[in-house]
């Protein structure tokens, strides 16, 4: 065969599967573009809704109270969508049609989670038969329950019930449920050989890698970690900004305990410039000093708050506590294991072993 025939043959194999070869590198170069460019546009509106979620808290003193966290946790998924919507507005999408095509949004908090998701409003498809008889509402409302009306007038978003991190276990004389959290704080409620059970607390190692206690001979407990005992600290103290008398900015400190999550704190000034030290103790909320007890009102009471103030014993507090706590969990549930774990099953209503809630 000649060489300009070759040529042709050559031409004719290799340039078809070139232009191809050519054409698929650049759509995969376009979709990987597309896909960093929404990824971009995803991680925006995700801390768009955070940064929501954590000024609502901070701002909000009763920020712990369910309602109020349903509310700021509401107010981070509308800025989520707000953000998706003005970041793909030029594209013509609105916020209805960016949800489509989320699934669901999951808010994990120290305890359990939220989800936001789109859900079957069947209080709507009811009311929807409120022209029929009541017995015909009845049997056209199950009738919807079961084939469960998937159209988009009866799709409505929001959150579903909170969901705990928890698990039920039993084996033997042992009825548990253990609700988890993020870090090793856990709670026990139940039946432990026929005696129901309440107990919290934080779990730890113990021995000598972990925490060890060693009782001297006078009766006193002293608790190591790692072989180093746990001692006193120093006072715990805090900067607050206050206005004083002549209505200047200034910063002030403070000694203080935090007790169940709450800051209090001792006030040994004198606030209104008569020379007299005010004594009580206090905290904050919304910004706004609430006095909790003062000496003149209750001195016991306001001496208690001193003691924990002037003598920081958190530290072994929190030892001797989770020492204590797993100790128990080790004594009563310590032959408890993964296949322990029970859950429903949805289709027979039967307990079935080797699976968990969490």
């Amino acid at each position: 065969m000649k060489i300009q025939g070759l040529a042709i043959i050559f031409v004719i194999i290799i340039l078809p599967i070139t232009l191809i070869i050519g054409e698929y590198a650049n759509t995969q170069k376009q979709i990987f573009n597309l896909e960093q460019l929404y990824d971009s546009r995803l991680i925006t509106a995700t801390h768009d809704g955070l940064k929501a979620f954590q000024i609502n808290t901070f701002n909000d003193a009763a920020s712990d109270i369910a309602d109020s966290k349903i509310n700021s946790i509401e107010a981070s998924a509308n800025a989520f969508y707000n953000s998706m919507e003005s970041s793909f507005g030029l594209e013509g999408y609105s916020k209805e049609e960016l949800q489509m095509y989320v699934p669901a949004l999951v808010y994990t908090m120290y305890d359990g989670y939220y989800i936001y998701s789109p859900y079957t409003n069947i209080a709507e498809i009811a009311d929807k038969e409120d022209t029929e008889t009541e017995d015909d509402l009845d049997e056209d409302y199950t009738e919807q329950e079961l084939k469960i009306n998937l159209s988009s007038d009866n799709i409505e978003y929001g959150f579903k019930p909170y969901v705990y991190y928890s698990c039920r276990y039993v084996k033997n004389d042992i009825d548990v449920v253990i609700n988890y959290s993020l870090d090793n704080y856990i709670t026990v409620q139940g039946t432990i050989g026929g005696d129901m059970v309440y107990n919290s607390g934080y779990l730890v190692t113990i021995g000598s890698e972990g925490v060890s206690k060693v009782t001297s001979e006078d009766g006193t407990d002293k608790y190591y970690y790692n072989g180093i005992e746990i001692l006193q600290e120093a006072n715990l103290e805090d900067y607050l900004v206050e206005t004083d008398s002549s209505g200047n900015i200034i910063k002030r400190k403070y000694k203080y305990i935090k007790l169940n999550g709450t800051k209090y704190y001792l006030n040994e000034k004198d606030d209104d410039g008569d020379g007299t030290i005010d004594e009580y103790i206090f905290y904050l909320m919304g910004g706004d000093r609430i006095k909790q007890v003062t000496k003149a009102s209750n001195e016991e009471e306001y001496n208690e708050y001193v003691t924990h103030i002037q003598a920081n014993t958190s530290a072994i507090n929190y030892y001797k506590n989770a020492y204590e706590f797993t100790t128990w969990v080790n004594d009563n549930l310590g032959s408890l294991t993964p296949a322990d774990a029970q859950i429903d099953d949805d289709e027979s209503g039967v307990k079935s072993r080797n699976r968990s809630y969490i």
